[in-house]
C-alpha cells in the first residue's frame, strides 16, 4: 500500500487530489485538512486502490526483473573474465612451449655444426661451399624467428569488451526513460538474440566495431555451444532440475510472465506450444533443441509427423466440410463425437481414451470446490427440504427448489447449468482467454454474436458465460493458427511488428478500442498493437493482406459523405423554391 504524501505520516493513502499542477495522495485525516484549504481549487476523489495495487505490483515485478538482469550479468561477466583468463593462460603457455621447442632446435643446430660432414644436403651444409663474403651477405636474410606482442590492440579490445548503459538514476527524476532500442547500438531482445558461436568460430566484424556480447537478458548464456545440458538421458536446467514435457507450457508462461510467447533458453526461438520445462525455474527448452541432444518429445503426431493439437472445434470442422458431426479415431478406429487431438493439415484424429493411453491429458476442468473436492449431485425430489436459501456460487441463481451439485464440507454449490458449462472442454491455448483471463469453453449450438467479426451465428463456439464473451469457429481458428505458428505480424511500408494484446478493456478504461483500418470499435476482444505507431488493428484486418476491409470502410465513408452532400443540396433547393417560388 502507498503511504500518505504528508511528511512523517505512515498511514495508507485513500484519496488523491490534483491541485496547483501537482498530484498528491492522502490518508483520510490529512485529506480532510487538505481540502479545507479554501484558497486552492481542489480536484479530490477516492483513490482507486485496486488500480493502485495493480500498478504497485507491476512496478515491483518490473524492478525485480531488472534487478535479476543486473545480478545475472554480474555473474556472466565474472564467468567471462574467468574464461578469458583461462584462455589467456592457455595461449601464453602454448607460446612459451613453442619458443622452448625452437630454443632446442637452435641448440641442436649449433651442436651439429661440428659434424657437418655427416649431415645430409641442407642449408647448414650448403653454406660451407660458399665464400665468407657471400655467406656474410646471405646471413642478412636469415630471419629465423620473430615474436610480436600486440599489447595495444589487446588493451583496446579489453576496454570495448563490455558496455554498460544505465537509466536507473532517472527513476528519481522527471527525465523520460527512453528505450535503448532507439540508440545506435540497440539492446537485443530474446527473440532476436543470435546464438553465441564457439570459441573456434569467432564472428567476423569490421576492425572499427567492438565485439560487444549482449548481456541484457537472464536467458543469455555464454557457453561453448548452445545445446541443452543432459544427464542420464534427461535434460536439466542450470540448477540441475529435470525438465518435463509440459503440454500446458503456454498457460503457465502466461501466468508467470503475462505473455503467451515462450523463448527457448538455448536457441532463443520464440514459440507458444508445448516444450521441455522446469516449473521451479521457469526454464524452457524447445522441442528442436531437445532433439539435437537425442531427447525426443512424447507429443502426439499424425502419419506425416505433424503435431496434434487439442481441438474441441474439430467435430464442427468436419460438419462444415459436409460430413458428419464427429470423427473416426485413427488409433482405435471408433467413431466418436467429442473434443480430441487433431491435425488440421491431414484430418488426423486421436480420441481422448487413446490419448490418455499415450499419457496425454485432455484440456478439461471438471467442476470442483475451492479445495479441489468433487461435487455430488443433489436431487430435489430425494433430498430433504431446505429451510434456508441456497444460491449457485457461479451465477448466483437460487437453487433451493431444484437439482444442484454440492460439496457440503465446503458449502460450495453449483446449479446444473453452470455444472454442465464447466464440464465443456476448454480451449487448448490461452490466446483465446477472455479479458478476465478465464479459459473459454466450447459450448453447444446456440445463437450469439462473435466479439471479433460481429457475425450473428447459431452454432457451436468458444464462450465465457461469466464475461459474455464469444468467439466463432472461423475467428478462433485464425487465433490458434497464429499462436501455433508463432509468426510475427507486420504492418505498413516499414514493416513494424504487431504485438497481440488481450486486455483491451483495461488499456482503454472500459471504452471500445477502434481499429485504424475498418474503424470498428472492439470491447472485450483482443487486438494487435504497434508500439512504434501506437495504433490498434483488429484480428481480421491484421490477417487481410489485400486490405479488403480497409477499402470497404473507405467506400462506406465515401457513400456516407455523398449522402450528406445530397441531403444538404436538397435542403438548399427547398429553401430556394420557397424564397423565389
Amino acid at each position: 500500500m502507498r503511504k500518505c504524501s504528508r511528511e512523517n505520516c505512515e498511514s495508507n493513502a485513500e484519496f488523491e487530489c490534483f491541485c496547483n499542477n501537482e498530484r498528491k495522495i492522502f490518508c483520510r485525516n490529512d485529506n480532510k485538512k487538505h481540502i479545507a484549504e479554501i484558497k486552492t481549487v481542489h480536484s479530490n476523489k477516492p483513490l482507486d486502490m485496486k488500480e493502485q495495487n495493480k500498478i504497485q505490483k507491476k512496478l515491483i515485478r518490473t524492478l525485480k526483473s531488472q534487478l535479476q538482469i543486473v545480478s545475472h550479468n554480474k555473474k556472466i561477466i565474472f564467468e567471462l573474465m574467468l574464461n578469458l583468463i583461462s584462455q589467456l593462460e592457455e595461449c601464453v603457455n602454448e607460446k612459451v612451449r613453442e619458443l622452448s621447442e625452437i630454443e632446442k632446435q637452435l641448440q641442436k643446430a649449433i651442436s651439429d655444426i661440428n659434424y657437418v660432414d655427416k649431415m645430409q644436403s641442407c642449408n647448414l651444409k650448403s653454406v660451407f661451399k660458399m665464400t665468407y663474403k657471400n655467406f656474410k651477405a646471405e646471413c642478412k636474410n636469415w630471419d629465423l624467428i620473430k615474436v610480436s606482442l600486440n599489447t595495444f590492440d589487446a588493451q583496446n579490445s579489453i576496454k570495448k569488451l563490455i558496455e554498460i548503459k544505465s537509466q536507473v538514476d532517472k527513476l528519481y527524476t522527471n527525465e523520460k526513460i527512453i528505450p535503448f532500442s532507439s540508440e545506435p547500438q540497440p539492446i537485443i531482445k530474446p527473440a532476436d538474440q543470435p546464438a553465441i558461436k564457439p570459441a573456434d568460430q569467432p564472428a567476423i566484424k569490421p576492425a572499427d566495431q567492438p565485439a560487444i556480447i549482449p548481456l541484457n537478458q537472464p536467458a543469455q548464456r555464454i557457453e561453448a555451444n548452445n545445446l541443452p545440458t543432459v544427464r542420464q538421458n534427461k535434460i536439466i536446467c542450470r540448477n540441475t532440475h529435470e525438465l518435463k514435457w509440459l503440454l500446458t507450457a503456454p498457460f503457465q508462461n502466461l501466468k508467470k510472465t503475462e505473455s503467451i510467447w515462450i523463448y527457448c533458453e538455448c536457441c532463443k526461438a520464440k514459440f507458444s506450444t508445448a516444450c521441455w520445462n522446469c516449473i521451479t525455474c521457469n526454464y524452457n527448452i524447445c522441442e528442436k533443441c531437445g532433439e539435437n541432444v537425442g531427447i525426443f518429445s512424447p507429443k502426439l503426431k499424425c502419419s506425416e509427423n505433424h503435431e496434434l493439437f487439442w481441438r474441441p472445434d474439430a467435430d464442427l470442422y468436419y460438419e462444415l466440410k459436409g460430413g458428419l458431426h464427429g470423427f473416426r479415431c485413427n488409433t482405435c478406429n471408433s467413431i466418436k463425437d467429442e473434443a480430441h487431438w487433431h491435425c488440421r493439415e491431414c484430418d488426423f484424429d486421436i480420441c481422448i481414451s487413446c490419448g490418455k493411453e499415450k499419457k496425454q491429458i485432455p484440456f478439461t476442468c471438471p467442476p470442483k470446490c475451492l479445495k479441489n473436492h468433487k461435487l455430488m449431485m443433489k436431487d430435489s425430489n430425494l433430498s430433504k427440504p431446505i429451510e434456508m436459501s441456497l444460491s449457485c456460487c457461479k451465477c448466483k441463481s437460487d437453487i433451493s427448489k431444484c437439482d444442484y451439485y454440492a460439496c457440503e464440507a465446503c458449502l460450495y454449490f453449483l446449479c446444473t447449468k453452470c455444472y454442465d458449462y464447466i464440464n465443456y472442454s476448454i480451449s487448448g491455448h490461452p490466446i483465446m482467454f477472455c479479458q478476465s483471463e478465464h479459459p473459454p469453453h466450447w459450448v453447444q449450438k446456440s445463437k450469439f454474436e462473435c466479439d471479433y467479426c460481429f457475425k450473428n451465428l447459431n452454432q457451436e463456439h468458444f464462450n465465457c458465460s461469466f464475461c459474455k464473451y464469444d468467439i466463432c469457429f472461423e475467428c478462433s481458428n485464425i487465433l490458434l493458427n497464429y499462436a501455433i505458428k508463432g509468426d510475427t505480424i507486420k504492418h505498413g511500408q516499414n514493416g513494424h511488428p504487431l504485438e497481440w494484446l488481450s486486455n483491451t478493456i483495461e488499456r482503454n478504461n472500459g471504452d471500445p478500442i477502434r481499429c485504424v483500418k475498418c474503424n470498428e470499435g472492439y470491447l472485450g476482444a483482443g487486438m494487435f498493437y504497434c508500439e512504434i505507431c501506437r495504433l490498434n488493428i483488429c484480428l481480421l484486418c491484421a490477417f487481410d493482406p489485400d486490405d479488403r476491409r480497409l477499402k470497404i470502410n473507405q467506400q462506406n465513408n465515401y457513400l456516407q459523405d455523398g449522402q450528406v452532400l445530397l441531403q444538404q443540396f436538397q435542403l438548399l433547393n427547398e429553401k430556394l423554391l420557397k424564397k423565389f417560388g
